[in-house]
């Protein structure tokens, strides 16, 4: 058992009647659910010009629409429009309960709301009742399905899981995040082709790599149980991963595929060495081994050459027709198939290679309470199996030297031993890491654990995973917000060929960096208002669950750093129109006393000349070539937009502002002299 702690708890347990602590490869699971969450930032391919897709640019308002109607055209996700809460099916009990839990401006970002259904009605004035409130869309979130898919199989290590796929949903948020929503139920286990029961460390192993959506490292070293043989390995990833479709989706035209399979990059070979492993991934003579060298050498190559994170093959069909932002045309349709239509649409890991994984466990046998405290820790951190007499990690690491699980486990429903004065419901368990969220309670519980339309099954598939979205959505727009404005930074301090040098290439960088730095405040204002949530609900739990997902998340202290680089963006900014504004007073200023100096001259030239319409030409052009002297036009005159020829014109009033000062004084100089030739030439003494 445990040393320094966990020795107490087994007496405890002992003096109140309950069985010792269980290994987790002793403990049988009945029932089984895994649903994973992928955030992407999504992102419309440019045109040749570098400008943006004008029917899917993110300025339009309508912009979620328009990506709607695109991933539509090209793959077999349907929309869901206007009928959630359901009105009609099994769900539709508990997606009502799951609508009330929240606040009404969070239903507002979740739901179609009366606003929603009053535009449509105001578009579409004909339709009825029962029509409108079915096709009314959300302006915040857009939800699409897939019901192409029939299972997954993982092999992992010795064993081989089969789920059915339940659902499969793509949220689109107007904030350019997608979050892939992927639910499973478990159907079958074999090992080496032999059925075998589910065990709880079996659990462990498969929620520890089905969530993986690329291989991050590999270990390469000589195997010690079969001598010659090297090993080139991710522990953590599936030995191969396989997507299957349904029969009735097989030879469709748009995406004709019938199973997508995926390696990691996990292999044995003999006859060479670690070193050779290392270098060349195109050796192998096996078939099997080649496949999986060659998904070495696409992670690699992809990095190499694109400087983002490969995807595996079953994810990249999880989200067509979107695909990696980093493609160019030509690797794109080589991923997808050359018959297969390419999308303009781009995804972008926001995240590492780990989907959020949400499992629901039940344990058999009435042993939930016998479940070690070092599995309890394996649980709530989506954990690999170890010994379970021991932690996964130092007892040090944790924050709470007498509590362990402190601040991993949400126990409102849970007590340790079952006995008076606990309640006989009291056997789920709620382990949330941020990353993960697991429910764990007594199988044989049905009054509340197993019960999907008002107990804690129904919560889990509704309310807390509704909650735990939202959480995730302020995360990965978040990061998507920093990463967005380090990319407008660096924009600015970079010296990008297409501006050249000199101060007018500068100025051009920071006229684009004003444009973005400006957009993305707006943009941050409006997430803030709409959309920054600390409470979701008045329910009690759910106000204690989001926090945890928030605490584990790190919100709050994510939040106030992009918020105060914003601000810092927007003071930068400010900076510069102060400084324009002073240099501009002075230039003014100097232009004034000139004006002093000639204005009794000036008054009176009608009555000493005859003035002609060139002389006034003239007049103009002096002022002006004295204007273009001593001023440059204000930087936020000379923003950003859309057109390539206010671009065209915009960058040559920056090379005229950045010229140096002894050519423009030259040619200042040159104006000057044809406006004087014009005013002399024009003038008749009376």
């Amino acid at each position: 058992m445990f040393q320094h702690r966990t020795g107490i708890g087994v007496l405890f347990y002992w003096k109140h009647g309950v069985s010792f602590e269980m290994k987790s490869a002793e403990i049988a699971v009945e029932r089984f659910e895994v649903t994973l969450a992928l955030p992407v930032f999504v992102q419309a391919k440019k045109n040749g010009n570098g400008e943006d897709n004008p029917q899917l640019s993110t300025s339009r308002q309508d912009f979620l629409q328009q990506w709607v109607d695109e991933i539509t055209r090209a793959s077999k996700w349907t929309d869901i429009k206007g009928e959630y809460p359901r009105r009609t099916g099994a769900d539709r009990e508990p997606s009502y309960s799951e609508f009330c839990y929240f606040h009404p401006f969070v239903r507002n970002f979740l739901y179609v709301t009366r606003d929603d259904i009053r535009e449509h009605h105001r578009r579409n004035p004909s339709l009825p009742l029962d029509e409108l409130l079915t096709q009314a869309r959300n302006r915040n979130l857009r939800i699409l399905q897939r019901d192409d898919l029939a299972w997954l199989d993982v092999d992992v290590k010795d064993l081989t899981a089969r789920f059915a796929i339940k659902s499969c949903w793509l949220y689109l948020f107007d904030t350019q995040v997608a979050m892939l929503e992927f639910q499973l139920q478990f159907d079958s286990l074999s090992r080496k082709q032999t059925p075998a029961s589910l065990m709880l460390e079996d659990v462990m192993t498969i929620q520890d790599s089905i969530r993986r959506t690329y291989s991050s490292y590999w270990s390469v070293f000589d195997s010690s149980e079969k001598p010659g043989t090297v090993v080139h390995n991710d522990s953590h990833v599936p030995a191969r991963l396989t997507l299957s479709r349904k029969d009735g989706f097989q030879g469709t035209t748009d995406d004709n595929w019938t199973q997508i399979e995926s390696s990691f990059g996990n292999f044995e070979t003999e006859g060479t060495n670690c070193e050779d492993v290392r270098a060349h991934a195109d050796y192998l003579r096996d078939d099997v081994e080649a496949r999986h060298s060659q998904s070495v050498k696409s992670h690699l190559d992809h990095v190499a050459r694109h400087r983002e994170p490969f995807t595996v093959e079953v994810w990249q069909k999880l989200l067509y027709p979107l695909v990696p932002t980093t493609l160019d045309l030509e690797d794109a349709k080589g991923r997808v198939g050359d018959e297969t239509p390419v999308n303009p649409l781009r995804f972008e890991h926001i995240q590492d290679e780990r989907a959020m994984l949400y499992s629901y466990i039940g344990i058999g046998g009435g042993n939930v309470r016998n479940i070690t405290e070092g599995d309890w820790l394996r649980l709530a951190s989506v954990d690999d199996p170890g010994d379970s007499n021991r932690y996964p990690y130092s007892p040090d690491f944790f924050a709470d030297a007498k509590n362990s699980l402190s601040g991993f486990v949400y126990d409102r429903f849970w007590h340790p031993t079952g006995v008076r004065p606990a309640q006989p419901y009291q056997t789920t368990r709620w382990l949330c890491s941020g990353y993960g969220f697991t429910g764990v309670g007594d199988a044989n519980d049905k009054d509340f654990f197993t019960d999907e339309h008002a107990g804690a099954l129904c919560h889990f598939r509704h309310h807390y995973f509704a909650l735990s979205l939202i959480a995730q959505f302020h995360r990965a727009s978040l990061l998507m917000y920093k990463h967005r404005l380090a990319e407008a930074a660096d924009c600015m301090l970079s010296n990008d060929a297409k501006f050249g040098e000199g101060d007018w290439a500068r100025r051009l960088r920071e006229i684009d960096f004003r444009a973005k730095a400006e957009e993305l405040a707006k943009e941050i204002m409006r997430f803030r208002t709409l959309y920054w949530f600390s409470e979701v609900s008045n329910q009690v739990q759910g106000q204690e669950l989001f926090a945890m997902f928030r605490k584990h998340l790190n919100l709050r202290e994510l939040f106030g750093e992009v918020t105060a680089d914003s601000e810092a963006a927007v003071s930068l900014l400010r900076q510069w129109d102060a400084e324009d504004g002073a240099r501009a007073t002075a230039s003014l200023g100097v232009l004034a006393a000139f004006l002093v100096c000639v204005g009794p001259f000036l008054s009176n030239l009608n009555s000493l000349f005859k003035i002609q319409w060139y002389s006034t030409l003239g007049i103009a052009l002096i002022l002006a070539s004295l204007v273009f002297f001593f001023q440059r036009f204000p930087t936020h005159w000379l923003r950003n937009d859309y057109s390539s020829r206010w671009k065209l014109w915009r960058a040559k009033l920056c090379r005229w502002t950045g010229l140096h000062p002894k050519l423009k004084l030259l040619l200042c100089s040159l104006v000057l002299l044809i406006g004087v030739v014009l005013m002399r030439g024009s003038m008749i003494p009376n």
